[in-house]
Formats: structure tokens, sequence, C-alpha cells
């Protein structure tokens, strides 16, 4: 399936992997089970696949149960389990249906967060997702582990400065692991 396509980007999850290619389409295989495939009705693809969707995707995120895309435009595009608010969305969107096992709150199809910049990069961990804006500024949603469930599960919210980010630096590229998270700036810090 992706053959001669040129595969500028890839990221694996708990049980799924994302391949961009060069020309901005994504591919999706591995388990599907709580919609992080963004393919709706398949449980588990054994061979990638392309998705359905109009969007030349530009970054690419496979959590641990859901998966993130950032299109060339700067959209956010989430998918998978909707637990503890890693899709930036709440579990009363209209597309949330149940999944298998039952029991789990899941969106099985690719749908967009709102955010106020467009997007240039995300990371998709556990209970988290993360993403740069084009002007340097860095957005969460989900839970941290430890943490109390305070970010928003509507919209990405800023992190606070006082996070440890100096003033007058921008963040280039967040990375988030299942217990923390790395922020990249243009001076060259993390």
């Amino acid at each position: 399936a992706l053959s001669g396509r040129g595969v500028s980007l890839v990221s694996a999850g708990g049980a799924h992997s994302l391949f961009v290619s060069a020309d901005g389409r994504c591919h999706v295989c591995g388990d599907g089970r709580y919609g992080q495939l963004g393919v709706n009705e398949v449980l588990r693809v054994s061979k990638p696949r392309l998705l359905d969707i109009p969007y030349v995707v530009t970054d690419a995120s496979a959590g641990h149960l859901h998966s993130a895309l950032v299109t060339e435009c700067g959209k956010l595009l989430t998918c998978g389990d909707l637990s503890e608010g890693k899709l930036c969305h709440s579990e009363d969107h209209p597309l949330a249906e149940q999944s298998l096992p039952p029991g789990i709150s899941r969106i099985a199809q690719f749908s967009p967060v709102e955010t106020e910049a467009p997007l240039v990069q995300v990371s998709a961990a556990v209970r988290h997702t993360a993403a740069v804006s084009r002007c340097g500024r860095y957005f969460v949603c989900g839970q941290f582990y430890g943490d109390t469930p305070t970010l928003s599960f509507l919209q990405l919210g800023p992190m606070e400065p006082s996070r440890g980010l100096p003033l007058g630096e921008r963040v280039i590229q967040v990375a988030l692991g299942a217990h923390h998270a790395l922020l990249l700036t243009d001076r060259q810090q993390v």
C-alpha cells in the first residue's frame, strides 16, 4: 500500500501505526478497537490503509489508544478513546459511540478540534495530547499521571508560562511520554 509513495513520517502507538507519505496522505494499520485508526467500522487493519480524509497531513502522532494529525492548514484532527480528554473533545461529542470492548467511549473517525492558532506539530501519549502552534505556543489536553483532570476537555488550552518556559522563547517541538513532556525552544533549550 505504501510502495512508491515515499514515506516521510511514521508514528507507532500502543498497537497501531501511522504513516504519512511525501504528498501528505496518511495511511494507518493495526488495532482499531478504540477508533484510533480513524476508519470508523474497522477493528483491525493488517496492511497500511489510506485514510479517506479531505486534508493534506503534515504531522501525525499515534498515542496509546488514540491518534492525532495536523493538516497543512494547521488544523488538529483526533480520533480514538475519548476518556481523560486526550482527544480534546467532550464525551458528549456528536460522533461519540461505544466501542468494543463495551463501556469505552470513542470517536472512530478523525474529527477537527477547535484551536486558537494554526498548529504545526503534535504529540500523543497515553492520556494526553500536546501541540505546537506556528507562533511557538504549546497546548495540551487530557490528563498527566498523578494530576486531576483539570485540563480543558473541550479545547486545547495553553499551559501557563510559570510551568518553566522562559518568557520570549518559542516552542518548536513537543514530545510526550507516559509521565512527562519535553519542550524544545527556538533557542535550542529543553
